[in-house]
């Protein structure tokens, strides 16, 4: 069954298929805050083996003909990591989408924790969040984008969403601010962007 595509959902995959090139053939792909489902499904289609999305609201329109997997998860709660695993029938993903989700939880320690207790060596986290320092919060302080969203508990600028991610024991690749739009001055000012995008793994044992 098709479903919505939001505006998020283009600019994520422009950015996930320019850096990781065939990021989802063959690959068993978790995507945490799925929304409407349309990166799960968009997986399967790109060869992915196992999508499976989860959130704390019931995307409309997923039912039981849906070639992905939808489960209804409270990242808040600890634990939630392994009623994942029992239900999805899967104990490790290859490529972990976080899209628009770390700065939604009261504890990003914990959720980038559970993350890495769901990956096997060697698979890669896909993460976007707000960024501190982007040229909105700059000329509008008090009511740029990661602000005025009350869902919104935690903000990252490189260096903190660096260390938090170091300091769990993911490798960075690679951690830009990309002016949508506006790639050309990117190569000038590639940390004021609007969002914080970062590709990193979790390292081979």
């Amino acid at each position: 069954m098709a479903v919505e595509k939001r505006s998020s959902d283009h600019d994520h995959l422009l950015w996930i298929e320019q850096k990781v090139p065939a990021a989802f053939a063959g690959k068993r792909v978790l995507d945490v805050g799925c929304g409407s489902g349309y990166l799960c499904e968009y997986a399967l289609n790109k060869g992915a083996k196992k999508s499976v999305g989860i959130d704390i609201i019931s995307p409309t329109g997923v039912d039981a003909s849906s070639d992905w997997h939808f489960l209804q998860v409270n990242l808040e709660q600890l634990g939630w990591e392994q009623s994942l695993k029992d239900q999805a029938e899967c104990d490790e993903f290859d490529l972990v989408l976080a899209l628009d989700i770390l700065e939604h939880v009261s504890s990003p320690w914990n959720l980038l924790g559970s993350l890495w207790a769901l990956m096997t060596p060697g698979s890669l986290l896909v993460l976007t969040t707000p960024n501190v320092n982007s040229w909105e919060r700059l000329v509008k302080p008090n009511h740029w984008s990661g602000v005025i969203d009350p869902q919104h508990k935690t903000l990252f600028n490189k260096y903190s969403l660096d260390y938090i991610l170091r300091k769990v024991g993911f490798e960075v690749q690679t951690l830009e601010a990309p002016i949508r739009k506006l790639s050309a001055f990117n190569k000038v000012m590639p940390s004021i962007g609007g969002q914080l995008v970062c590709i990193a793994n979790r390292p081979p044992s």
